[in-house]
Order: C-alpha cells, then structure tokens, then sequence
C-alpha cells in the first residue's frame, strides 16, 4: 500500500510541472521589404524590454504570419538574432511569398518543427503543430483550400485537424488575409470555428499592416480575432511595428500587444487582456487603445467585414 502511494506521487510530481508550466509565443506579420522594422521586432521578441507584471517567459516560438519573403533571407535574419536556436521560425504563407518561397518553406522550415507536424500533402503550407499543450493550425489560402475556405476537401482536413486528443487544451488558428464573413452562422469555416469553441482561443491574421483586435462574430462571446499588423511593411500600415505576445499558464490564456513606431525601438505596453471563460468575456487592461478601423487591401467587398 505504501508502495503504491509513493508511486502515485511521484507521477503527479512528474506530471505537475509539466502542466502547470508558463510559457509563451508571440505572432507577427508582413515583414517584407522593412528589414529595419523586422530586426526591431525580432529584438524587442528576444530582449524583453517591455515586460511588465504579470510577466511573460521567452517565446519558445515565433509565427510569422505571411508576406515574409524572400523566405530564406527572413529566416536568415531570424537566426541571426536568436543564435541559441530559440524560439522556433513557424511561417504563414501569404499572398508575396514566391514559388521558390512555399518549396523553401515546405522543404527547409517545416521539417525543422518535428514530428507533431502533419500535413495534408507537401504541396502546400497547410499544417498543424502540436506543442506542449496546444495545438496551432495554419492554412494557406492560396491552396486549393481558398481564401475563403471554400474548398471542400480542403475543409474536412480543418475538421479533423480541429479534433484534438485530450491533452491540447488550446487551438490557436493562423492565416493570412483576413476573412470576417457577414453571415458567419452559414459559413461553412467560421461554423467549424465555433462549433469547437470550447478549445479554438484565438484567429489571427495579417495582410492590412494594420492591428486590430476584437471577438467574432460578437462581443462578449465570439472567437478572439486579432489582425498583427506588421513587423516592417510600411506602406499603406498604421505606423507600427507590432507583436502579439500570448502567454499559456495552464489553462489560463493572456494576450499581450506591445508597438513601436515604425523604424524605431520604443517599445510599449499597448493592451492586455485575459480570456476568462469559454465563450465568456475577457479582461481588459485600463490602458486599451481603441484602433482605428479602416478598409483592408484587396476586393473584400460583399463577403467579409474588414479593418
């Protein structure tokens, strides 16, 4: 019997620090053509200057949401800054990445995240990444997937990669362009999304070089939506260099958006917010700026709501 105690404790002692363990990642977007901006970005994300209380652990990865090309040199100047080989390079394709960036990716990045990687063929940037416990799904909208998730084989693969086992308590979900249908309750992604709702914690985007955050499709109960920014895209952008930090404490999931003005490294607090409850609302920091809202890049007329 006294055996068997010591057993049982020593697995939950095993076991605990594992779950109970604070870790982070952080999201950026659209680093094209704004090296500066992008050396900015990746030195705030390994410095940590601007870290206040409740404080955040070192990103053990960076998703990097699209329009990073050229793909190699990106992650050559992420290398260059994190030299001990963390956190991970996790890309997004987006709409500016060449065929010779997704065959880079597909062949040189992708391998490098480990077997919890699966993917529905190697011919896209379509995958998802289990790591500790969560899970991030990435999808290339210029796969026969569509910008508007409406390819329909496509979409069963999203099914299933949204099935998770019990020991991934969060789904985060990645894609470039943004897309906020007007009737989300009839369509066919966004259906998907909420059905799952009770692990599926946050979508984020980019392509507007704009930040923005919001729930969807309504307040208080909606999916957390964040659009990036950008990490060095200047033209057409909000005039910011932004992240999205997200720290995972066990169940706990805390989001956090630190900005500079473009081209330099003054860094601050923008907004932090904790997600309280499934479905539920969220906690916001007193010192949330309200972003202005303005019309994306690109033909979304008629079937999405844009920033």
């Amino acid at each position: 019997m006294k055996r068997w105690f010591v057993a049982v404790l020593l697995v939950i002692g095993l076991a605990g620090p594992a779950f109970a363990e604070k870790w982070a990642f952080t999201v950026i977007s659209d680093n094209r053509s704004g090296d500066a901006s992008y050396r900015n970005v990746l030195n705030e994300i390994r410095t940590q200057k601007v870290n206040p209380e409740e404080r955040f652990p070192l990103s053990d990865f960076v998703v990097i949401g699209g329009d990073l090309d050229p793909a190699e040199e990106s992650l050559r100047t992420f290398r260059e800054i994190f030299r001990a080989g963390k956190p991970l390079f996790v890309p997004v394709r987006g709409n500016h990445e060449q065929t010779s960036d997704v065959e880079f990716i597909i062949r040189k990045v992708l391998p490098s995240l480990g077997d919890s990687l699966k993917q529905p063929d190697r011919k896209n940037v379509n995958y998802y990444w289990d790591w500790k416990n969560t899970r991030l799904i990435v999808l290339d909208q210029y796969s026969r997937l569509g910008k508007y998730f409406d390819g329909d084989s496509e979409l069963k693969w999203v099914d299933k990669a949204l099935l998770t086992p019990d020991n991934i308590h969060h789904v985060f979900i990645a894609f470039h362009e943004p897309y906020l249908p007007q009737h989300p309750e009839e369509d066919p992604f966004w259906k998907l999304l909420l059905s799952r709702q009770d692990k599926v914690r946050a979508v984020f985007c980019g392509h507007t070089h704009m930040y923005r955050s919001d729930r969807f499709p309504d307040n208080p109960t909606g999916i957390t939506y964040v659009n990036t920014g950008n990490a060095g895209q200047r033209t057409h952008s909000d005039n910011k260099q932004t992240m999205v930090e997200v720290m995972i404490d066990g169940s706990r999931v805390v989001f956090r958006v630190i900005q500079a003005p473009d081209g330099t490294s003054e860094f601050r607090l923008r907004e932090q917010w904790e997600l309280k409850s499934v479905g539920g609302e969220r906690s916001q920091s007193d010192g949330r700026c309200f972003p202005v809202l303005v019309k994306a890049e690109g033909n979304c007329a008629g079937h999405c709501v844009v920033p």
